[in-house]
């Protein structure tokens, strides 16, 4: 099977995939798992948001150096038109900074489906007493009280960036940090994000 072949979801992998997807997003904070037949080490694991939700209609920018090939194999896989940063409605980021998190849709009050859908690696979440990384503490719809996670594999200034764009709600744009491993953590445009000091 060719590697387009292998990333174009459909049938049960296509459903048990996107129930990652959804699921993750309903349940901020929560750690999920890509199904382990979707994934090979020619693809980044964040490019199975966009596999998962691009279409003919769906603008899709995947940046990075190393990410290229996946950019190729979205479209050839989805048939989704490549767009600026500014105007996709998912992006994928091999390195995500601040600035760049800044350019994404956000839509507005009156337009907050045009907040864009994002994918960002990390290289682990969890929750606090496993493992290393930040703590962050979520709250919001989805999470009774408040949930608090590690994120590791993200600087300070994209946590903080991701915090900027859920303050605005029901503007922003939705986030899903991604694992090597085929993990999945959501962060919705309705969560609250607090940065925990050190």
């Amino acid at each position: 099977m060719s590697l387009t072949a292998h990333a174009r979801l459909d049938g049960d992998r296509s459903q048990r995939t996107f129930d990652v997807i959804l699921r993750s997003l309903s349940e901020p904070g929560t750690v999920h798992t890509l199904p382990t037949e979707i994934l090979h080490d020619d693809v980044p694991t964040t490019a199975w948001l966009a596999l998962a939700l691009a279409d003919v209609d769906v603008p899709v920018h995947i940046d990075g150096p190393a990410y290229g090939p996946a950019a190729d194999l979205v479209a050839d896989a989805t048939s989704a038109p490549r767009a600026d940063i500014d105007s996709a409605w998912v992006v994928a980021l091999e390195t995500p900074t601040s600035t760049l998190l800044g350019r994404v849709a956000t839509g507005d009050a009156y337009h907050p489906e045009l907040g864009a859908r994002v994918a960002l690696p990390a290289e682990s979440v969890g929750p606090v007493d496993e493992g290393a990384g930040t703590v962050v503490r979520l709250d919001g719809p989805g999470i009774k009280g408040e949930r608090r996670v590690r994120i590791e594999g993200l600087g300070p200034d994209v946590l903080a960036a991701l915090r900027r764009a859920t303050a605005p709600f029901p503007a922003g744009f939705d986030t899903w940090l991604f694992t090597p491993g085929g993990q999945v953590m959501a962060i919705s445009r309705s969560t609250h994000v607090t940065v925990e000091e050190a």
